[in-house]
Formats: structure tokens, sequence, C-alpha cells
């Protein structure tokens, strides 16, 4: 039976349903008159938590209808049935919930404008049979309701038990009648028709770009497999964006959508934990609430090219998540929207259906033609130079690397290789390092000496001249700012750079080739790389160049979450935002006189703000409206001039020519 927990001015009590006759309309309430003003539906898909869910009840309260705010609460995404919740806590969690949710209720229905109080209801839809029960088909789509909550755990489950039931179109009606239908972490991904059900067990974050990484349920091969039927159809929606690092998901996503229905598929959106976008009738976001921010992909707005490519920077041969779960998405010209939360005036806003965001009540396209995006120029470097994105995470480490079989081929045959450490905590910890490369530069197929040093070193420019390459690994990117200071260390790495064969910067030093980089310490959490706090800019050593533009590094993208920073450097930078390259684990960048390829393992996503407007939110969180993101995979060059004129959409090639899927 469904069970009723409700709040009047006498305290908290809980009570079941005994018939159909006692449904949420047996209090007193009046339901919005036929004649009446229709109201907007509401989708809240919440990114994850519930220390937001006040905004929640007050976005509902803002809708709501007669003397008192109604609220239904559905737990099928926590267990498979009843007993199983009531055994492992999560019976007592979901009631914990509702009263967070009463709690929430309670503070803003003020006897003047709410006098019948607030009633938050538990419907005990814990297996498919009770999606058909009549006294729970009933109080979810009773005419009083004013909102239905999904509680987080695992979409599948929950669309399991509700998918064409008459529950879900009791829901759908409730919703259709104006009700405001929320959700957190699992509850928000319910909230899309296209619904992603988490990865699959091949997939995790760190190969979020791989076809086969996610399970889409879009309903094509089972009618049951999908979000809600009354649910968005304009865009995806994902959570826990930040936290678990689902930004490389997010673009997956997109793409994915983009293969089933063509012309850039749908927008997907994610919120992160506590934050989400507030979406009014399919058709606009009228706000962001929370503690970070949304963030959107669109692969429609500049026609992103794309394709799903294999180790060779190829496209494959009939990509599927079946039969190539391997093969990684490789796109240019994906416009990313960050949304922080903006009240009054200055809020921000999105319209779904024109894909422009607004801010200060003013949209914001995009210019979609333009003749050459600025600073999409190739990356060069007066002599090669690696930038890796830390080699030493991955399982098969130390062992054989691409990178290193790439700095062993450009090496000099006659001299030792120098393995170089600095801006350790602990010179033990530097000294496994050293001692990791060097096995790894012998599996790679170097077999001449390595010589590893412990910074602070004298090293003398004719022993950097005569090396048979310079490997420079850093310790913890918060002392950064105290080696650049250090006159020595910019010495011994500019002479390396000029003196050598080839140099490889990996870890945390990888950022000082740039001209800009964040001085953020490693241990920095990810969420906050979305805040102004985090993007602390310094300027780096200068070691590459693009033309007309400023460049930074950040490496560990896929592993330390590291995707805000993308966006934080610019932010935080005075002039023209430098574009801004994310370099994967195990993944390098090979800069040389005639341009940049990603080499090694895992992608490197370019961002690109040049055109973007940039905010600051009321949380702390940064905005940003119109960034352009770039997918290199490995094998592919990064740059590369390109027009946006139709019909030809993507004019510019990479390594091997390839020619990518157009949105149809």
């Amino acid at each position: 039976m469904p069970t009723r927990i409700a709040r009047t001015r006498q305290g908290l009590f809980v009570v079941g349903f005994l018939s159909l006759a006692a449904p949420l309309v047996a209090h007193a309430h009046a339901p919005t008159p036929s004649c009446g003003p229709a109201r907007t539906p509401i989708l809240v898909p919440i990114g994850g938590g519930y220390d937001t869910v006040a905004d929640y009840v007050r976005i509902v309260a803002s809708n709501a209808t007669g003397t008192s705010i109604d609220i239904a609460v559905v737990p099928s995404t926590y267990a498979e049935t009843r007993d199983e919740a009531i055994d492992n806590g999560d019976y007592d969690l979901a009631l914990e919930h509702v009263a967070e949710l009463d709690a929430a209720c309670t503070a803003v229905a003020t006897p003047a404008t709410f006098p019948a109080g607030c009633h938050v209801s538990l419907i005990e839809v814990w297996e498919r049979p009770d999606a058909s029960k009549p006294a729970v088909v009933a109080a979810l789509g009773s005419p009083a309701l004013d909102g239905v909550f999904v509680l987080g755990g695992d979409q599948g489950a929950g669309m399991a038990v509700l998918a064409g039931t008459p529950a879900e179109a009791a829901i759908g009606t409730t919703y259709a009648r104006g009700g405001v239908v929320g959700g957190t972490s699992a509850g928000n991904s319910v909230l899309s028709r296209t619904m992603t059900n988490g990865y699959t067990d091949y997939g995790d974050s760190t190969v979020g770009l791989q076809l086969g990484a996610l399970d889409i349920w879009d309903g094509e091969s089972d009618p049951l497999k999908r979000g809600f039927a009354f649910g968005s159809t304009r865009a995806l929606f994902d959570q826990h964006l930040y936290e678990r690092g689902r930004f490389g998901r997010l673009l997956n996503e997109a793409a994915r959508t983009a293969d089933q229905l063509g012309n850039g598929g749908l927008l997907a959106i994610g919120a992160d934990t506590d934050t989400s976008p507030v979406v009014r009738g399919d058709r606009n976001i009228s706000e962001v609430f929370g503690l970070s921010s949304v963030t959107i992909a669109d692969m429609k707005t500049l026609r992103s090219s794309y394709a799903w490519v294999g180790t060779d920077g190829r496209p494959v041969s009939n990509p599927s998540p079946e039969t190539t779960p391997t093969a990684a998405l490789s796109a240019r010209d994906v416009v990313v929207q960050v949304l922080a939360p903006r009240a009054g005036a200055g809020s921000v806003g999105y319209d779904l259906n024109q894909r422009v965001p607004s801010l200060d009540g003013i949209p914001r396209p995009i210019p979609f033609q333009w003749a050459q995006r600025p600073g999409a120029d190739t990356i060069t470097a007066s002599r090669p130079i690696l930038i890796g994105g830390d080699l030493s995470v991955g399982p098969n480490w130390p062992g054989d690397s691409k990178v290193l079989r790439e700095l062993v081929a450009h090496a000099k045959a006659t001299g030792p290789m120098l393995v170089i450490a600095a801006g350790y905590d602990d010179p033990s910890a530097a000294q496994d390092d050293i001692d990791a490369y060097t096995e790894s530069l012998a599996a790679s197929g170097w077999t001449r000496p390595v010589q590893g040093h412990v910074y602070p070193v004298a090293i003398t420019p004719a022993q950097l001249q005569n090396a048979g390459g310079v490997v420079i690994l850093g310790g913890n990117q918060g002392a950064i700012p105290s080696l650049i200071a250090d006159a020595n260390f910019v010495q011994l790495v500019r002479n390396a750079h000029n003196r050598a064969s080839i140099v490889l910067l990996d870890r945390s030093l990888a950022a000082i080739a740039g001209d800009a980089y964040d001085a953020v310490a490693d241990a920095a959490d990810w969420i906050d790389a979305w805040k102004a706090s985090q993007a602390q800019v310094r300027p780096g050593l200068g070691l590459v160049n693009v033309s007309r533009r400023n460049v930074a590094f950040e490496p560990r993208l896929q592993y330390d979450y590291r995707y805000g920073r993308l966006f934080g450097i610019p932010f935080a930078s005075s002039g023209q935002p430098p574009l801004v390259f994310g370099i994967s684990e195990g993944t390098a960048l090979l800069v040389t006189p005639r341009g940049a390829t990603v080499i090694g393992e895992n992608p490197v996503i370019e961002v690109d703000t040049a055109r973007a407007t940039s905010y600051l939110g009321d949380n702390g969180a940064f905005g940003v409206l119109n960034a352009v993101i770039d997918v290199y995979e490995p094998a592919q060059r990064t740059g590369r001039p390109r027009r946006h004129i139709a019909p030809r959409w993507f004019s510019g090639r990479d390594a091997f020519d390839w020619t990518p899927r157009h949105q149809r």
C-alpha cells in the first residue's frame, strides 16, 4: 500500500492508503479549474544529492494551486521489492528523504499562502505489479497533486518497474496538467525519454568517449527500455557530472543520439550533484539552482562533424556499441554551455528549441559562419617536444608505452637518457618515479643508459646537448609557481628544449609548456574545479606556439576529472583567453615545427572560448556561454583551420585525411 507522510500544524504523521477512496484527493485542496489558465509542465533533473530539495519544493510551490502543496515521492529506483528495501535500509532512507521534502515544504507553505499545509507522500511502487494498483495510480494522477519526486538509485531498475504502466501514465497526466516532476541522480536520468542507463560492464569514466562505454535506452530495440514516456524529447539528462568525471560521457551521449536521430541529435544536459536546471515545457531552461553548474553539449548549432575512430585515428567501418565498443569519439566544433546559477535581472537561461543561451535576459547566439575560428591554427614548436598527460597512470605501468616509443624514435642513439624529477614533496617519491620511467624506457625500446636526477641538480648545457633525450617529471602542480620562480630551473628546462633531440614534460610539469597554467594543487576537488576560486592562472614558459593565441595544457584529464580546469583557465585569464588542451593519462601531444599529433592511448580535448561569454554565478561557479570544443584521438593532428560554410561543414583534415560523419 502507498504510505503517506503528511505534515499539518500538529506535526508529522504516517498513514496508509486503505482503499481507492483515500488517495491524495482526500484532503482539502482545490484542483486547477478547467477554465483557468494552463500551467506549464516543469522538469527538475537534479544531478544528485538532497541538499537542494528545498529549491525543488520552491518551484513546486510557485506552480501549485489550491490551499496545500502536494508532492508524491516515488522510490522505484531504490530496490526490487518492498521487503528488500526494508532489509537493506532503503525503506527507512526513503522515509528520511520524504521527511526532508516535507520539512522544506513546511518552510515555504505559510498559512497565508497554503493554509492546509503540506502533504508529502511515499507512494509504494517497488515492483511492476505495484504500478497497476488502483491506489497507486490514483495517488500519482490525483488532480490535487502538485509535484512528483523520483528518488536516486538505479534508473534502469526504476524504469523496469514503471515503463508502460498505469503509474507512469498517471505521472504523465500530472506533468501535463502543470505538475513539477523532479528527481535526483537516477531520478534525474528518467526525466528524459532517451535515457543513459549508466556505464556498461566495460565502461567507466576513463573510457567515457568510447562507443561501447554507455548503455543508452532509447526505446528502439525494446519499447520499455527508455526514460519516462512524457520526458524531454529535446534533451538527454545526466547526473553527477563533475563529481564522477562524466564530461566525456556527456559528449558520447550527444554523439550517440546524433547517430540515431541525425540533425545534431539531442542536447546532452549534465547536472552536477545538488545542482539542477529548471526545464519548462521541454522548451527552455528558465533558471539553474544549486551548488555548482549545468553543462550542455550541442552537436547541432555548428553542425559538428564527428566519427568513431580506431587506434589509428581513422573511422571504423559500421561502428556499433556491440561490434566496435572501443571505437572512440573524434569530434570538431561541439558547442558547450556551462550554466552557473544567477538570480534576478542577471539570470541565465537556455532555449532548448533554438539552442541559444541567454544572460541578463538577452539571447547570446553563437555565430554560425565565420571565415576561420580564431586560433584554430596548428600548434608548433621550434624543436620536438612531448607534452604528457601522465604516463604513470594505467594498468600496464611501468611497461611498454607508445609515448616513450615516440620519445625513443626521436632520441639520439649516442647519449644517455636524462630523467629529471622536480616539484615533489618527498624525494623518495621522486626517485620511485625515476625508477619507473627508467623501467618503462627499457620496455619501450631504449637500450642505452638512463641517468636519473632529483632537482635541484646542476646539469650543464653540454650534458643536455649530448643526451639522447630528456624526460622532466613534475610532482605536484601546486609546486609549479615556486619552480618557475627558480631561474636555474627555468634555464634548465629551456636549455633542454633548445639543445636536446627531444624533451618529454610529463605529470604536472606538462602544464609549464604553455603560456598559462592552473597553479591549483593536484589534490584539489574536481567539483570545485568548476568554480572561480580554483582558476589560479599563472604564466607558463611558452615553449610552443599558436598563431595569434596563447595556449595552456592540463594533464591527467580523465583520471583526475580535470575538465573544469579547461574552462577555468580561460575564465581567469586576462585579455584574449588561451586555447586549452586537456591531455589524458597515458597520452601526449607531440609538437614539432610541422604541428601537433596525439600519441598514446587516450583523447585530448581542446576548449576554445574566444567567442564565449563568461560570467560569475551567485555560488562562485563560473558560467561560460558558447565555448567550442574539439576531441582528438590518438594518431590525429590537432588544430587545422576549418570554415563553417555550408554544405561543407568540415573542411579541415587530420593526419589521415579522414572524412567525418556529417549531421543529417
